[in-house]
């Protein structure tokens, strides 16, 4: 691969068991993607929590480092950003400039909602991936509004399914 599909990755960080997953899942993306910069970003909504955000940052960078300790490359950033969760994502993804964000998706409820205001609002490509599972990629769904933007992320599926010997 010449050049990577998304140079700045953003992964929206819950803090729950079901992120172990997610990280996984990252790293196998990264793997093919080669980006040059990987935002794991943590929302805290409410001033309240009981997790101070240093701790809860020291705890996200344990978790990031120790599953994207074998993808060479990339700049790794972990952030707890405050505020409603979709507008502090927002706005992370527009200052820095992100091509790609990355939401765990749940069956049901609130995070699957966020994906799809996310997917709606932001400048960049959204991608869900579903939580809880292995990081092997059997099906790869790709809606598209003919963007470049969706370009990229067209390619960039087709290099998973190539990567993973899917078919085409």
């Amino acid at each position: 691969m010449s050049a990577p599909f998304f140079q700045r990755v953003m992964v929206a960080y819950a803090g729950d068991p079901l992120d172990a997953a997610l990280l996984l899942s990252v790293r196998a993306l990264t793997r093919t993607m080669c980006p040059s910069q990987v935002h794991v970003v943590n929302v805290s909504e409410d001033e309240t929590q009981t997790v101070s955000p240093g701790i809860r940052l020291e705890l996200m960078d344990k978790a990031v480092r120790a599953a994207l300790i074998e993808v060479p490359g990339p700049i790794v950033t972990c952030a707890v950003v405050h505020g409603p969760i979709l507008d502090a994502l927002l706005s992370y993804t527009t200052e820095q400039r992100i091509d790609l964000a990355i939401v765990g998706h749940r069956p049901a409820g609130r995070p699957r909602s966020l994906a799809r205001r996310l997917a709606r609002r932001a400048t960049c490509a959204v991608w869900m991936l579903p939580l809880g599972t292995l990081p092997v990629t059997s099906r790869i769904l790709v809606p598209t509004d003919f963007s470049e933007t969706a370009g990229r992320a067209l390619d960039a599926a087709l290099a998973l399914c190539r990567a993973q010997h899917l078919h085409e």
